[in-house]
């Protein structure tokens, strides 16, 4: 009997083709597959990783060609040769008379003129001309290189090219030494660290650097807001220390608002876009009745996102669609109306809206399945908001959303995309009552513990306080009464509880 000859075995898709376990046709200088999901590609070559002294690294199925393969079919350039054709792509007027850089590799860049954000001239994070302090010095690199690999990826559910944390921030963060971005350079490397703490790397060294750095961030952004009130505004107000500098950045906002800085930088409309979107989910969280003491505040927080979501891809680093986004505001506030006018009132208002919610257009993803799938997630947990606030339905008539939700978290899990945005989930989890839902928001919750995130911890014991509050109330009142049909308000169990939770 002949032998089956053993088919030999390659890995040289890109990393994001091998990452989601799809075929890679390996196009250069992006393949197909990448190109046609809107992702920017992973590329060929090896990925260094930072690995502390106690951890070991597990490489898993990944393999590293050997080097006359890796460059096989490729122009070989010697180091000098290397050095003048990156000159040549720094040097700008050498750009614009066009010299010799269609003979490099390094042409195949688009140059962009971005003035006031030059890039640093050492790779070496430089915390501030005669920073002395050697521990925080000696782990700067580390813990930017962390935040640039780990912790920026997940500030967007899903792979995008113009992920700002990956690209606008950093930049933003290195390329100056005004004390506006040493505060931005301080912030970032506080969240590495801290994330680096959850996840139990140097527990007490990575909590200390925490501290350390974000009471440098802390204290350069004290510099930078040089007017007193300009500090005021961001440090006015007693609460939580999220919702203290939430709200100063929004107050910090809302006092430019007539000036529409957003409308001249795109650093400052990525900004802008991120505090409207957060202010959208924070929005969510009060009561009606306390929204119905805040209308004309709210008045003037419309005029800013209008504002800011005229561009037609604002809501993309939320994985959502301005529309949705809209809808979300306007459900807020048509619950706050309903509470203090009735529902009968408001109905015709209450149909149209809910007509134009479940139309909510898909973005304009050319058939990218993950980017089409976290939309009808948050389109789903949009309805049940609507649902539990405007009309308040029990949790048995959400029975059937729940099941559309979870099946789309499990397939775009399944299909590679990143962690879910927690609020469209977290609305969904809150009115589970059945069995096969707990057990599906139970997954998820567990998928969130790997994040390393703080709230992720609070948001479960609110979701799980809820689950309890529902099947105590049932037990209490027995047979009588449906489990389905009691609702729970996850807003009182959260104030009960003592948490205030930024559904981010």
């Amino acid at each position: 009997m002949k032998c089956k000859a053993r088919r030999q075995k390659t890995f040289t898709g890109c990393w994001d083709c091998r990452y989601r376990k799809i075929k890679c046709d390996e196009a250069t200088p992006e393949c197909t597959p990448c190109r046609h999901r809107g992702f920017s590609c992973g590329g060929y070559r090896p990925i260094l990783v930072w690995v502390a002294p106690n951890q070991k690294y597990d490489p898993g199925k990944r393999r590293v060609l050997n080097s006359h393969l890796t460059w096989q079919g490729h122009q070989n350039f010697d180091p000098a040769t290397v050095d003048n054709l990156i000159a040549q792509c720094d040097d700008f007027q050498g750009f614009h008379s066009h010299t010799s850089m269609s003979a490099g590799p390094f042409s195949v860049f688009h140059f962009v003129n971005i003035p006031t954000l030059q890039p640093p001239p050492s790779d070496k994070i430089i915390l501030g001309e005669g920073f002395q302090d050697r521990e925080l010095n000696n782990s700067a690199d580390f813990l930017f290189n962390h935040y640039s690999t780990h912790i920026a990826p997940m500030m967007m559910p899903f792979q995008d090219r113009r992920n700002p944390w990956k690209s606008c921030y950093p930049l933003m963060a290195r390329s100056g030494k005004s004390c506006a971005q040493r505060s931005l350079l301080h912030a970032m490397l506080a969240q590495a660290a801290g994330n680096l703490a959850l996840m139990g790397c140097q527990k007490e060294v990575m909590s200390v650097l925490t501290l350390r750095h974000y009471t440098l961030a802390i204290s350069e952004l004290r510099k930078a807001l040089c007017d007193p009130m300009d500090f005021c505004l961001v440090y006015g107000g007693q609460s939580r220390q999220w919702k203290l500098h939430f709200n100063g950045a929004w107050n910090f906002i809302t006092s430019r608002g007539t000036r529409k800085p957003w409308q001249y930088s795109e650093q400052s409309w990525l900004t802008a876009q991120s505090l409207c979107l957060l202010k959208i989910r924070y929005d969510t969280m009060p009561t009606p009745a306390a929204t119905a003491e805040q209308d004309c505040v709210h008045d003037n927080t419309r005029r800013i996102v209008a504002s800011v979501s005229s561009r037609p891809d604002f809501g993309f680093t939320a994985g959502a669609t301005s529309e949705l986004m809209w809808c979300i505001d306007e459900t807020t506030q048509l619950a706050s109306k309903i509470y203090q006018d009735g529902l009968r009132l408001h109905q015709p208002v209450v149909d149209e809206h809910y007509h134009r919610l479940l139309a909510c257009s898909l973005p304009d993803s050319q058939g990218d399945l993950i980017l089409q799938l976290h939309h009808q997630i948050f389109q789903l947990g949009a309805i049940i908001y609507f649902h539990r606030s405007v009309l308040d339905s029990p949790p048995h008539a959400l029975a059937a959303f729940l099941d559309n939700l979870l099946a789309h978290v499990k397939t775009y899990r399944g299909c590679g995309g990143g962690y879910v945005t927690v609020w469209p989930v977290f609305m969904a989890a809150v009115e589970a009552y059945q069995e096969r839902h707990l057990e599906g928001f139970r997954e998820w919750l567990s998928d969130c513990d790997k994040m390393g995130v703080a709230n992720r911890k609070d948001i479960r014991e609110v979701i799980e306080s809820v689950w309890q509050r529902r099947q105590l109330i049932w037990q209490e009142r027995g047979a009588s009464t449906s489990l389905g049909n009691l609702t729970i308000d996850w807003r009182r169990v959260m104030g009960e509880r003592g948490f205030e939770v930024l559904l981010v």
